[in-house]
């Protein structure tokens, strides 16, 4: 098995991990009619496959030759496919998220702690992600990933 086979059997693997604790402690809440905290469960499972189908898009950018227009740039500047798939993931973990930390800052300043707690769940579902995928990267790939905002 290629080292990105790896990388992408236990990335997904771990993703798949995480989904099921969060299915388990979201059904616990819903059985003893916690809906109001059974909801931050089911926000980090969408968060969790937003991140899963990042993952095998950028992966079939760069093994499986897919058409990807918001990619190619990032893929061109690199050179052996382990930086681009690297690189490509990095590019939605830096974009993804911005959405949720704008709306978070905003719902903060509001004063409305329910929706900003949701917008909390999300960012940090993604920083927990990233940091599992870049230690990863390292693992399966031998590549340094960091963030391209810096």
């Amino acid at each position: 098995m290629e080292a990105h086979d790896h990388l992408k059997q236990h990335y997904l693997e771990a993703i798949a991990h995480w989904k099921q604790r969060e299915q388990t402690a979201m059904d616990k809440k819903l059985e003893e009619q916690r809906e109001d905290e059974a909801v931050f469960h089911r926000i980090a499972m969408n968060v969790l496959d937003v991140f899963e189908k990042m993952f095998l898009v950028s992966y079939g950018a760069v093994f499986m030759q897919r058409q990807n227009p918001k990619l190619e740039p990032v893929l061109a500047e690199y050179e052996h496919p382990h930086e681009q798939l690297a690189a490509a993931c990095q590019l939605y973990f830096d974009t993804i998220p911005e959405p949720w930390k704008a709306k978070a800052a905003e719902d903060e300043e509001a004063g409305r702690t329910e929706e900003w707690k949701k917008e909390i769940v999300k960012v940090e579902v993604a920083r927990t992600l990233e940091s599992i995928f870049h230690s990863m990267a390292v693992r399966f790939l031998d590549v340094e990933v960091g963030s391209r905002e810096q």
